[in-house]
């Protein structure tokens, strides 16, 4: 901790305890409100569903796609070989590679979950998407103000990864 005297490592385990109680408090919250989508009970039915509910992560990702291509043209950084970088065009790079990670884990986690989950909590798919946006939202705005800051966010992505892993898996073993 003494390699940040400044204090901002401090401020980078509080935001790992907010995005916690954040994701956690916000799925409490959001779920008497999410309606249970009208589905039949078979498992390929969820599926689908879940399928349709990717195309929104994948939206994130074009568009973070789009902020490099964007931060390579405003900046004059084209050539990714020999042109220097400028700090958003990093931080926006960093964040695509880190969401491309995340929503490697998250698409089939979600689509595991969906297949086991009983119909009454199938309104957790949409809800465990939304937070998956959201987390990567704020850690892009984190990482805007200060690289520490991206730790709410992070922590919130993998606290729904988890999550949704913890609860598929248990379902898979009650198989």
């Amino acid at each position: 901790m003494t390699a940040f005297p400044d204090g901002r490592l401090k401020h980078s385990f509080v935001g790992a305890a907010v995005g916690t109680v954040m994701t956690w408090g916000g799925f409490a919250l959001a779920w008497p409100v999410v309606p249970v989508p009208a589905l039949s009970d078979q498992p390929a039915d969820r599926l689908v569903y879940a399928c349709g509910l990717l195309a929104v992560p994948a939206a994130l990702v074009a568009v973070m796609v789009m902020a490099v291509a964007l931060s390579r043209l405003v900046t004059g950084a084209v050539d990714p070989l020999t042109d220097p970088e400028h700090r958003i065009q990093r931080i926006n790079q960093r964040v695509l590679s880190n969401t491309v990670e995340q929503t490697a884990i998250f698409v089939p986690a979600l689509l595991a979950l969906a297949s086991r989950i009983d119909m009454e909590f199938t309104a957790a798919l949409p809800l465990l998407t939304g937070l998956f946006i959201l987390s990567r939202l704020i850690f892009w705005a984190g990482y805007l103000i200060d690289p520490l800051y991206r730790a709410t966010g992070m922590i919130m992505t993998l606290n729904v990864n988890v999550g949704i892993l913890l609860i598929a898996l248990m379902k898979l073993a009650t198989v």
